[in-house]
């Protein structure tokens, strides 16, 4: 290899989660919604904390890094900041932890047409590094705090929150047991 070749090799960011490492995570849901509005929606990331529920602020830095800061248990907060890496408008952004920080991920949101005209395809593309490797991988699969299980009910209140402008939720509410229903002639 020559130097000039080394030279841009070592000028180039170090990957956020080295490759083998992460923990992988991807969920898609259809929204009845068009790809531009949803993707202004995403776009915006200080709207992400409304439908991630572990988010508590995603703070923008410039036009290419936010902070994001996360409550993913109860008695622990973590930060990590992240750059954009490729952004094509109403189609897809991708982003990656920079160096240093608290949590290792990267990942991409994809904005597809959905089948038969019916709204708009969303993927979302994780791949995260614990913290304290596979520990703390199968603590959060214990508790279902995992990558995957966030981003599933993450993706659930995104698509109520764009087709509705809320997020509806079943959590608090009586699940109806113990209640006797009597017939009425």
């Amino acid at each position: 290899m020559n130097t000039k070749t080394k030279s841009f090799l070592s000028s180039l960011p170090k990957p956020s989660v080295k490759d083998g490492d992460g923990i992988k995570a991807e969920y898609s849901v259809t929204i009845l919604k068009d790809a531009s509005f949803i993707y202004s929606v995403w776009r915006n990331f200080e709207n992400l904390p409304r439908f991630m529920k572990h988010l508590d602020e995603v703070q923008v830095l410039n036009d290419t890094r936010t902070l994001w800061r996360a409550k993913p248990f109860e008695n622990l907060e973590t930060e990590w900041e992240t750059e954009m890496i490729a952004e094509t408008p109403d189609e897809f952004i991708s982003w990656r932890s920079i160096e240093g920080s608290e949590i290792s991920i990267a990942g991409s949101v994809h904005f597809s047409p959905a089948p038969r005209g019916q709204g708009t395809q969303v993927t979302v593309r994780m791949m995260y590094g614990p913290p304290l490797g596979k520990i703390t991988h199968v603590i959060t699969k214990l508790t279902k705090a995992d990558p995957h299980s966030l981003l599933r009910e993450d993706m659930k209140r995104f698509k109520s929150y764009i087709e509705t402008g809320d997020i509806l939720s079943t959590e608090g509410q009586p699940r109806g047991q113990g209640i006797e229903y009597k017939k009425t002639a």
